[in-house]
């Protein structure tokens, strides 16, 4: 008995030890999805930019109008549950 006690004492150790590792993991890929949507964000806007400053072939200025209608419907969204 005293071998299955020692025994169910070490893995309650170990499951606290995976437990806590799991909590860890589990911040840190929260961390990173919020990276990654941030560098997503980021990367829409560089299109944006490289559009409205770029050679100003039709089909680039056309995605640019659409983006920035995008943006703009976006703002009036926000606007709209603001005075809500």
């Amino acid at each position: 008995t005293n071998d299955l006690i020692n025994e169910n004492a070490a893995l309650k150790e170990k499951n606290a030890t995976l437990t806590l590792k799991i909590s860890q993991f589990s911040e840190e890929r929260k961390n990173k999805e919020t990276e990654i949507k941030n560098l997503e964000e980021k990367i829409k806007v560089l299109k944006v930019v490289k559009s409205i400053h770029g050679v100003g072939n039709k089909k680039s200025m056309h995605e640019t109008k659409l983006k920035i209608n995008e943006f703009i419907r976006e703002i009036d969204k926000c606007l709209s549950l603001l005075n809500e």
